[in-house]
């Protein structure tokens, strides 16, 4: 741009000589064409005979190329020696394929148009001689003699070493190339390059077409105006191809780089992912030998710490695999968010539960700060909103040194009446991210430190998997970060409100039952009593340990809540001397380490909640304290007498779920099939199987359709008849189309045997 601004006046004074210039050769085109105007409809009839021409040659050409890989690939897939004659037969026929290039030559292409075909050409007796080489190797494998080829001999020589392979290796080799990415991708290439060479051949012939027409049509001003406008027309078109050329190339600079940095990170992500991998493995693979020699040597309590650490181990792997997995899901579109009603604390607090322990064993505090959160029960995706602020928690643990700090807040920003924003902020005081690498965080693949060099455990796809989800529910996620000072996360997203009173219809077991609870507050602010009146709970309140004692001596309450600020403990132990069987409740202050949970046990206590509390979970915590007092084996007596019919194509997964269910009192039949399923169900009477544990993704017949003719029965036990998806598809539309089916439940493997009797209980009961 500044060389055409300082030599701007001497183009513009050229610009007349130009133009002249133009005229002369315009001038001289016009003589000629004068001259040989007499000639020009012989010259029309030889040019539409030689264009008919060319076209079916370069149509024979590519027809003849994609006859030969069907030929050539149905042979080596099927064996069947009528493709191998097919092939030979077109091969003799295509490669008279030089008549083509001749034609090409009379029509006056361009040099480089005409060595665009040479090179088709070329790229396809390549692509011909080695797939001549693959039927040759599955020939031999077939014991297909030299003297059986069509002419008699083999085209393409083998090596001494192909030619001493076994014939299993022989057809593996050549099937093996015939269905590689390399073969489709050099076929797809030559396929494009006679494709376009076509398109340029059409564009060729139409031009050329018109023009002659029109000069035979025209007249010589017509003539003369038609030369200017195609001189003016090709000057123009030299300019903006020169333009986008230099563009194009500047794209495909910034296009390559970009993707150089892709490699160099997805590079770097699987040799992360073999660290990774391989060490979980380790620890899986060397316990379970330690568990076999521990368990022979009678050494229970060793084999006992074994096994514990090749659960850990495994669930590690399975999260390397989820995140894998879920990013590839994203990438795809194939990601959808469920919109369920849940409770909001049952999340926090189950990643609190999860993180706590963890942060305790690297001498790390984890606080939990809920503020100004007045809604419980939203509608969302609880499972991805888990996933979210876990890997959010889990990133702050990885990064955080022994003694480190981890501050989790959440906080709600009321939005309407329907729908508030959910802000979740996790601050660390750990290694911090440098400033260059705060734009690409949330890249796949990328972390601030590679494993092998820290320790850190990860993929690098946990603040991608974030990042995708938290788009995906409209929310966004900031960061800021000081290098070795630790870094601030907050992810805003917004959610549905679920009305209160519509959330508490499901404890309304509670109605009627009775609660004593003893703490500091005042019966009028105290917020267990206004949660036990909502669901018609009967909460006697009192101020005084001497009165609690007493009370509960005198009645029976469900459960007693215990929340003191001092000597907390020491009240549960009094309550437990006077009254052995009253279940206690004890409320612990966050983190306080002289309450912590065992020792509120060994005091007397049922079960421990810390603060904060949300309605939900002091709720659930009630519901389970009742039910396991009432029956401590209620799950057992739940199952016992339920005939359970176990539906899976592999053995160890139908071993596993009845070892599962019969540890519940459970009876168990096997299928090994959607069929055989099938059959079972339609010869047993009405009411014979009270459930069916269904897998989906089984040979013959797939789990969804073997669901869809039991319910198709003409019985009445067939519409009702609880059928359970037990599966490796453990998405959300997994599930969704799991119900599409006519399914009841969704447990998805591995298999979690608490998960399994609880959809049991809820659809049996």
């Amino acid at each position: 741009m500044n060389w055409f601004r300082r030599h701007r006046k001497q183009l513009l004074a050229s610009f007349p000589y130009l133009i002249l210039a133009i005229m002369a050769v315009s001038i001289c085109l016009m003589t000629v064409m004068l001259f040989s105007f007499h000639n020009i409809t012989s010259v029309i009839k030889e040019f539409e005979s030689t264009r008919q021409n060319a076209f079916d040659m370069v149509e024979q050409f590519e027809t003849g190329s994609n006859t030969l890989s069907s030929n050539a690939k149905n042979y080596c897939e099927t064996k069947d020696t009528s493709y191998f004659k097919n092939y030979f037969k077109e091969l003799r026929t295509v490669r008279n394929r030089d008549t083509a290039l001749q034609a090409l030559y009379r029509l006056g292409l361009s040099t480089r148009d005409i060595s665009r075909m040479q090179d088709a050409k070329i790229k396809s007796d390549n692509l011909a001689n080695r797939e001549i080489w693959a039927m040759e190797l599955v020939s031999r494998s077939m014991g297909i003699t030299e003297e059986q080829y069509p002419d008699g001999k083999y085209i393409v020589a083998l090596t001494d070493e192909e030619k001493n392979l076994s014939s299993a290796e022989q057809y593996r080799l050549g099937y093996e190339y015939i269905m590689s990415a390399e073969y489709f991708a050099k076929k797809s290439e030559l396929d494009g390059d006679v494709r376009g060479f076509s398109e340029t051949l059409m564009q060729h012939y139409g031009n050329v077409t018109v023009n002659m027409t029109d000069i035979a049509a025209g007249n010589t001003t017509t003539a003369f105006a038609i030369v200017i406008l195609m001189v003016l027309a090709m000057g123009g078109t030299l300019y903006l191809y020169n333009r986008l050329e230099k563009r194009n190339e500047v794209i495909l600079i910034k296009a390559a780089e970009t993707a150089e940095k892709a490699n160099a990170a997805k590079s770097e992500f699987l040799a992360n992912m073999s660290h990774d991998i391989r060490t979980p493995m380790n620890a899986i693979i060397g316990m379970t030998n330690m568990a076999s020699q521990d368990l022979d040597k009678g050494e229970l309590k060793k084999t006992e710490n074994d096994l514990k650490i090749v659960k850990s181990s495994s669930q590690q792997l399975l999260s390397l695999i989820n995140d894998v997995l879920d990013l590839s899901r994203i990438e795809s579109g194939k990601m959808v968010l469920s919109h369920q009603p849940f409770a909001l604390p049952d999340v926090i607090k189950d990643i609190y539960a999860i993180m706590t322990p963890m942060c305790t064993a690297k001498c790390q505090k984890i606080y939990l700060h809920v503020e100004n959160t007045k809604h419980e029960f939203v509608y969302g995706d609880q499972v991805r909103c888990r996933q979210v602020l876990l890997n959010i928690v889990n990133n702050a643990y990885k990064y955080t040194p022994l003694g480190g700090t981890i501050d989790f807040t959440v906080n709600e920003l009321p939005d309407s009446s329907t729908r508030s924003f959910f802000q979740f902020i996790v601050k660390d005081n750990g290694i911090g991210i440098e400033k260059e690498h705060m734009n690409r965080i949330f890249d796949a693949f990328t972390r601030e430190v590679s494993s092998t060099v820290n320790e850190v455990e990860g993929t690098g796809l946990g603040l991608s998997i974030v990042k995708s989800v938290v788009d995906a529910m409209d929310g966004k996620v900031e960061v800021e970060s000081d290098l070795g000072k630790g870094s601030v996360f907050t992810v805003t997203v917004p959610m549905e409100l679920q009305s209160e009173e519509e959330a508490l219809e499901e404890f309304q077991i509670l109605r009627g039952r009775q609660v004593l609870v003893l703490e500091d507050a005042s019966a009028e602010e105290s917020c267990y009593c206004r949660t036990f009146m909502k669901i018609g709970v009967e909460c006697t309140h009192v101020n005084d340990l001497a009165e609690a004692v007493r009370l509960e001596t005198e009645h029976h309450y469900c459960v007693a809540v215990v929340d003191l600020a001092e000597n907390g403990l020491e009240a549960v132990q009094a309550m437990r001397a006077a009254e052995e069987s009253q279940p206690l409740l004890f409320i612990a202050e966050q983190n306080d380490e002289s309450a912590s949970d065992t020792a509120a046990i060994n005091a007397g206590a049922n079960s421990v909640l810390e603060k904060p509390l949300g309605i939900c979970l002091l709720l659930e915590e009630l519901i389970r304290i009742t039910e396991s007092t009432q029956n401590s084996d209620s799950t057992i007596k739940t199952l016992s007498g339920k005939r359970l019919l176990i539906v899976d194509d592999v053995e160890i997964n139908r071993f596993i779920v009845q070892m599962m269910v019969e540890k519940a009192g459970a009876e168990t039949e096997m299928a090994s099939g959607g069929q055989e399923a099938y059959d079972m169900f339609s010869a047993s009477r009405p009411g014979y199987y009270d459930a069916v544990l269904m897998d989906v993704m089984m040979p013959h017949m797939s789990g969804y359709e073997a669901t869809s003719l039991i319910r198709s029965l003409p019985r009445k036990d067939a519409e009702t008849v609880p059928i359970i998806a037990i599966t490796a598809n453990a998405f959300e539309e997994d599930i969704r189309k799991s119900s599409e089916a006519g399914m009841n439940g969704h447990v998805s493997k591995p298999i979690n045997e608490k998960d399994l009797r609880e959809c049991l209980l809820k659809l049996l009961s």
